[in-house]
């Protein structure tokens, strides 16, 4: 073989990549090519890979693959992904799994929610969660807003973000504003900015455009 091919074969090898030809390799190259194989191949083991061989691996080094597969199956399950195999729990992971779950279910208002199941301590944190997702879908006026559950001070903050929605909507021209609830101040502003956009409909002779309301100087 061809110094050239040989580099090549031997950087396969090394990197994984490719078709390795072992039968090429001096005895030096074949000892550090099959230490670095086995390197990786404990690595795939560890990180749950299919390409894992665990022939290839000494009964601590599968002790080990095995804790790291039982540490991902117990992320799974704390997650509620898929797959969780719940028989794979010990009895602490278990516990905490199944306290993940009912905080969840109710925390998401899912029907499988069993209240009479929380603790005190997880009945408050449910609530807790339950009245932030309430107030940031209140605040954002995106998603369920049960304005009997916010408290004074939301209240008055809530309705603060509103009336800053409401002049964005007036100096933008949208239909859902209302001209009633502007100040003095936020009519003027409107007023100059409903002004200069029937000017431009005007001037780009949009079927918008209200000749009655152009200044004798934009008429110009």
């Amino acid at each position: 073989m061809e110094i050239t091919e040989r580099r090549r074969n031997l950087s396969r090898c090394t990197e994984g990549h490719g078709v390795c030809d072992h039968a090429s390799l001096n005895h030096c190259e074949a000892h550090t090519v099959g230490e670095i194989e086995r390197q990786r191949n404990i690595s795939n083991c560890n990180r749950g890979y299919s390409d894992c061989d665990r022939a290839g691996l000494t009964a601590a080094e599968a002790r080990s693959a095995d804790r790291f597969e039982q540490g991902r199956n117990f992320s799974k399950c704390m997650r509620s992904l898929q797959p969780c195999d719940h028989e794979k729990l010990n009895p602490s992971q278990a516990k905490a799994v199944s306290i993940a779950e009912r905080h969840r279910n109710c925390t998401l208002g899912f029907r499988s929610c069993k209240p009479s199941e929380l603790t005190v301590q997880e009945a408050g944190a449910v609530l807790a969660v339950r009245h932030d997702r309430n107030l940031e879908g209140c605040m954002n006026g995106y998603g369920e807003c049960d304005r009997g559950k916010l408290s004074p001070a939301e209240t008055t903050a809530l309705a603060a973000v509103e009336h800053r929605w409401n002049v964005k909507r007036c100096r933008e021209g949208y239909e859902t504003c209302d001209h009633s609830q502007l100040t003095k101040q936020e009519a003027a502003l409107v007023g100059a900015a409903e002004g200069m956009r029937n000017f431009r409909n005007c001037r780009s002779g949009m079927a918008s455009c209200n000749h009655s309301k152009l200044s004798g100087k934009k008429l110009r």
